[in-house]
Parts: structure tokens; sequence; C-alpha cells
């Protein structure tokens, strides 16, 4: 860890911005401006979303503007097929988006088989439906993918935008451990912060998963906040996972 160092010194090409998406641009665009376009052109994406939005996703409508809801095996097959033809991503993309989704559905996380979760078991998880579900592992699956299969570096941001009124400007971390629900579903980002928990081990001492806030390097949430994660310890060893 560098605490107290700034983002942008310690970005490197194939590394990956995770946290709450609007909280994501100011670290962005905090890196010199032809970086995120070069880097973006030869298919080295900066956010998660990127990868799962042109494979089995769909781009959002100001952007590219086609695409299904990916709460279906066939719409998921067909926004895999769109995305193989579209003259928008160079091969370079391509291959990038090819090896992460390659990776992707080898896993417990992949979508096609996450589509057969029933509605009122994934609703009992936290998720509004199919598609909320289906992100959130894939996201869960990028953080492994980025770290240990690529060996880069993931970058959470910790910022929460200032119109959500959350004190201090920060993603909580007693609402992370107990899931608590925004927008009628629990967060995508409180499903990452867990999962970086359980894995802090490994990913925390390889120097491959960092935390910020207003830009800067900090310790990760259960270092600060260790009462509160403390909680979530204890569940996990009342469920018998550790």
């Amino acid at each position: 860890m560098a605490i107290g160092q700034s983002f942008s010194q310690q970005f490197k090409a194939g590394d990956v911005i995770y946290g709450i998406s609007q909280a994501r641009s100011p670290y962005v665009n905090s890196l010199p401006p032809p970086v995120a376009h070069h880097l973006r052109a030869v298919g080295q994406f900066l956010i998660c979303d990127e990868f799962n939005n042109r494979t089995f996703g769909r781009v959002p409508t100001n952007d590219f503007g086609i695409g299904q809801s990916p709460d279906s095996k066939r719409s998921i097959k067909t926004n895999l097929a769109h995305h193989q033809q579209v003259d928008y991503l160079n091969p370079l993309q391509k291959a990038a988006l090819q090896e992460y989704y390659d990776a992707l559905k080898g896993t417990r996380y992949a979508p096609l088989e996450t589509v057969k979760t029933k509605i009122n078991k994934l609703m009992e998880k936290g998720n509004q439906n199919t598609e909320d579900l289906i992100f959130r592992r894939a996201c869960k699956f990028g953080l492994q993918f980025v770290i240990q299969q690529r060996q880069r570096t993931v970058h959470f941001v910790l910022d929460v935008p200032e119109y959500f009124s959350v004190p201090g400007n920060r993603i909580d971390s007693l609402g992370i451990v107990t899931k608590v629900k925004h927008a009628g579903h629990v967060p995508i980002t409180t499903s990452e912060l867990r999962c970086c928990y359980r894995n802090r081990k490994a990913w925390i001492p390889a120097g491959r998963l960092k935390f910020y806030f207003k830009l800067i390097e900090v310790n990760p949430p259960w270092v600060d906040d260790a009462a509160m994660w403390a909680i979530y310890e204890a569940h996990r060893i009342e469920k018998g996972v550790i």
C-alpha cells in the first residue's frame, strides 16, 4: 500500500477502477487526457462495466444504442453476437473482450448459468431482477479476473457523490456489512466490497487491491471501521464459511 499517494500516481495500464458508478468519473478524469482514450483504444478498459456492456450486456442508449436487457439466454446470446460484429470495436478491443468473456463463461458467475436462477431466490439475495444478479456476479468475477488472471490492480473508489446525501460523502461500512437496500435493491458495490474483504489476505499483500477517497489512497474500510466489519466476520463464522 502507498497510503497518502494520489490515484493518478499509481494507476497503470491494465488496471481497473471499481466503486459507485457516478464516483468513478473524477478518477478517470484525473489521468492525463490522452491516457484513458488510448487505453480504451487498445482494449484496456478502465471500468468493469465496459467489459460487461460490450459482451453479454447492452451499451447505454446515449453511447451506441443497441442491445437487449441480458435477462434471458436468448438476449445474452443476441448481445454477444452483436458485439462481435459491430464496427465501433476494433480488433484489439474485441480480443480483450473475448478474453474476458471466455474466462467468465467458464465460472459459476457465468451469465448463461445465472439466468437459470428463480426469481424468488434472487430477490431473497437483494436483487431486483435477473439482470441485477447477472451484473452483480460478473462484477465480482471481474475483481478476480483483473487481480488474479491478469495480475493487474483494482483501484476501489470509496467516494459517494454529494447528491446521495451520505454522511462524509463516503461509502458507509455498516450499510455494506448489513446489506442495506438502496433504490429497491442491495447495491452491486456492496457485493464487490464484501468480495474484497473475503479475499483481502491474498489481494492486499500482493498490492493488487487499493482503496481511495478524494483521489488519495486510504486504508481498506475494514481497517478504519474494524468494529463494523467484525459483524460481517462473525456472521461468516456463524455460517461456517471460514
